[in-house]
């Protein structure tokens, strides 16, 4: 059975860092069409004109989608990709090919293998996701090449600014944080927030005080130090090296504890945790790692929606069609995202924040 501990990474990472260019997030999505809507339906350019005249008087709102791109596995497979302020109800969908997939109140729904674009319009608010279906069976599934059954299922709304909203906020976490650290310093794609983050760190370490960190030259312990920082909002990525020996019991009283400590010492703090990544692995490889780690991300978003905490699910533009990190994203055929991967982690930070601005609902 493979065992590794997420650690700091050596002068590989760094190197791999500053040598390779990460593509940066794209413009934040456009509201307003375009002139010229010939790849929109008849029907649906009318319906959307009559509902900008009549509708949206004043009313506001904001119209948000979850994600630019969804490559679905299976026919059948189906994700709630609204996420914005406007009620579902009032918004006109529609699907290019309805035998490809099929768009309503938000949810999209795979029924045909091919390519098409879902659409959502509110008033003078146009925004479209591509939608992709890959096989109508497993079976099918498991012939197509590598690098198809490896490429990410997701891709992230289309954010370019900076977001102020982390201007207040730490991100705590291993050497997957440590990652984020070198891209955003060399990119500034969430605006200079602080870390605090750690090879090997996990949960148990943190609580148990032998993985504790160092702030401004001198260790100290993590609340200790997420005080010294004033930050108004903490990012966690941690489980990753806690799955492998602790149970998810074990792992989420050990939160409780942590952030217990952290919230003691920082009351007004808000507590934000987001989805562990998946680990890359080959096929004929042990993919032992991830399967513990996505039910463990699962009992992680219930358990933030159960203490009002928030929960982030960033590694759901990660994932490939194995649930494995998505090839094109792995720096070391490991767990450790490349440049490209970690500006997708900051673009899907950047579409939180802007869902968080506008009032959408909570994913």
């Amino acid at each position: 059975m493979k065992r590794r501990s997420a650690g700091l990474l050596t002068l590989l990472l760094v190197l791999g860092l500053l040598g390779c260019a990460g593509q940066m997030p794209q413009a934040r999505p456009e509201t307003v069409p375009e002139t010229g809507t010939e790849s929109v339906g008849e029907s649906f350019e009318t319906a959307r004109t009559e509902a900008a005249e009549t509708e949206t008087v004043g009313e506001t709102g904001e119209l948000f989608l979850t994600a630019s791109g969804i490559t679905f596995s299976l026919v059948g497979e189906s994700e709630d990709v609204y996420a914005g302020s406007v009620p579902r109800e009032k918004i006109t969908w529609q699907s290019d090919d309805e035998e490809v997939a099929r768009i309503q109140d938000g949810v999209v729904t795979a029924v045909g293998v091919g390519q098409t674009t879902v659409r959502a319009a509110w008033g003078d608010s146009f925004l479209s996701c591509q939608v992709n279906c890959l096989a109508e069976d497993r079976e099918t599934l498991s012939t197509l090449e590598k690098d198809v059954l490896h490429s990410p299922k997701r891709n992230p709304p289309e954010i370019t600014e900076a977001d102020p909203f982390f201007a207040d906020a730490v991100f705590v976490g291993d050497s997957i944080t440590y990652s984020l650290l070198q891209a955003e310093t060399k990119s500034g794609s969430l605006g200079h927030p602080q870390f605090l983050c750690r090879g090997s760190a996990s949960v148990n370490g943190f609580v148990r005080y032998f993985h504790n960190i160092y702030y401004q030259g001198k260790e100290a312990k993590l609340e200790d130090a997420v005080a010294a920082t004033g930050a108004k909002k903490v990012f966690f990525m941690l489980g990753t090296n806690d799955v492998g020996y602790q149970s998810e019991e074990e792992v989420l009283d050990n939160w409780d504890t942590l952030i217990g400590r952290i919230l003691e010492k920082s009351p007004d703090t808000e507590i934000y945790l987001q989805s562990c990544f998946p680990e890359w692995t080959d096929d004929t490889e042990s993919n032992w790692l991830n399967e513990k780690l996505a039910p463990y991300n699962e009992a992680l978003k219930a358990y933030a929606q159960e203490r009002g905490y928030h929960y982030v699910d960033v590694a759901a533009y990660i994932v490939d069609h194995t649930g494995r990190m998505a090839t094109v994203y792995s720096l070391d055929e490991w767990i450790h995202l490349n440049p490209e991967g970690c500006e997708v982690w900051m673009q899907a930070l950047n579409a939180y924040a802007y869902q968080r601005e506008i009032g959408g609902e909570e994913t």
